[in-house]
């Protein structure tokens, strides 16, 4: 019996050199992380001796990165009993590709996953592709992104899934994503913190699987004209507090438009909220659900062509820490407690439990050990007791790897 073949699936991406020769220093990404890997394992559970075979590679920071790993096993029993010739009965192997390189003005990656098994023996088996690179600008800048994601047996298959997204300074900032199919588009953003990442992840023990096909190709160019001289900055708030986010243009004043945002969703004048469309904005008794990333776009609207530009994104973070306040021993509690995850390590799901003494905004987002996120679980107004319970499972349904 021979070892069973995995179709090569892969996408790879050819940089123009023309548009790369054509961006400006002024534009460069500037390298922070490189976290790129691919890893595949498979093993016969029942097996004595628990044959396996693992495979893995890591990148070299920001350099050029095509591997394979392709661990495969198999299991020989006696082909008679009592004579010493070997014979094949199961054979199973996992697979996991990525070609990917970082260069100072585009990004370019793509991978796959799959495994099979055949024989007598139930393989098991795990394999990642993952290409993930945070860089910052430090001007505004154009953008051109084409992505694609082919899921594979996803959803056919819980454990089994794939993506491409761009998020902006941390991982609750989802600029782009997508995980089905293709996205090409062209955008501008402000001088930040950003990351793109492809990922194809899974694992099970279905005869034959296919993981996601991803791809991706990013290139930036600078913005020429100035139009934001004085960037919005981080707020640190306390709870009742009042934040204030200001931005300064070039221009005179009556020929400026402003529109601010929080989270990249479009403000308006409010009980909560002043100078949405000017250049100051004011939260007065901002508290937990104002919390998150604020930014805006200025337009001159007598400039030909009309120049937008957008700002950085400005953090806004809220100080819940209580002063000078008892707890009733009786009554409600009078601060916010939450517990620790249990059961930790679990199998099917965890929980947390949480007390509110008032309606507040609630919102449980699990991220893996890299900081990526993972599953948002709630974002809702909410007070008194509740629990949050994670099943283990990711965004796309499929089962979480361990970290």
């Amino acid at each position: 019996m021979s070892g069973l073949s995995i179709p090569r699936r892969l996408a790879l991406i050819t940089l123009v050199a023309a548009l790369l020769a054509s961006s400006q220093a002024s534009a460069q990404m500037i390298p922070l992380v490189d976290d790129r890997e691919v890893f595949a394992k498979v093993w016969f559970p029942g097996v004595s001796g628990s044959l396996r075979g693992l495979g893995m590679e890591d990148a070299d920071a920001f350099g050029l990165f095509e591997k394979t790993v392709n661990p495969i096993i198999t299991h020989s029993e006696p082909c008679t009993p009592g004579e010493p010739d070997m014979c094949v009965v199961s054979t199973a192997d996992s697979y996991a590709f990525q070609t990917s390189e970082f260069f100072p003005t585009a990004i370019q990656f793509s991978g796959t996953t799959a495994a099979s098994w055949g024989g007598e023996d139930l393989a098991q088996y795990e394999f990642r592709s993952i290409a993930r690179f945070k860089f910052r600008v430090d001007t505004a800048f154009d953008y051109q992104i084409f992505a694609s994601v082919d899921p594979g047996d996803w959803p056919q298959y819980n454990w089994v899934g794939g993506y491409v997204q761009l998020l902006g300074p941390t991982s609750d900032l989802t600029i782009h994503y997508t995980q089905y199919g293709f996205l090409q588009t062209t955008g501008r953003l402000g001088p930040g913190e950003y990351t793109l990442e492809g990922v194809s992840v899974g694992g099970s023990d279905v005869q034959h699987i296919n993981g996601a096909t991803y791809s991706a190709q990013w290139i930036v160019n600078p913005v020429t004209d100035t139009l934001i001289v004085t960037q919005p900055l981080n707020q640190n708030v306390a709870c009742g507090g009042t934040a204030t986010f200001s931005v300064a243009a070039v221009g005179p004043p009556g020929n400026m438009t402003y529109q601010w945002m929080r989270n990249m969703v479009p403000l308006v004048n409010g009980p909560n909220v002043s100078g949405a469309t000017s250049n100051t904005l004011t939260i007065p008794n901002a508290c937990t659900p104002d919390a998150g990333y604020y930014s805006v776009v200025v337009t001159n609207t007598v400039s030909s062509p009309q120049l937008s530009m957008p700002s950085r994104f400005a953090s806004l973070n809220i100080i819940t820490a209580p002063t000078g306040i008892a707890e009733d021993p009786v009554g409600p509690a009078s601060v916010p407690s939450l517990s620790a995850p249990s059961p930790n390590p679990f199998q099917s799901s965890t929980a947390m439990r949480y007390t509110l003494p008032q309606a507040t905004r609630v919102r449980a987002t699990v991220y893996n050990a890299a900081g990526a996120r993972v599953r948002s679980l709630l974002d809702d107004e909410r007070s008194g007791a509740g629990t949050v319970t994670w099943d283990g499972r990711t965004q796309a349904g499929a089962k979480a790897p361990a970290g």
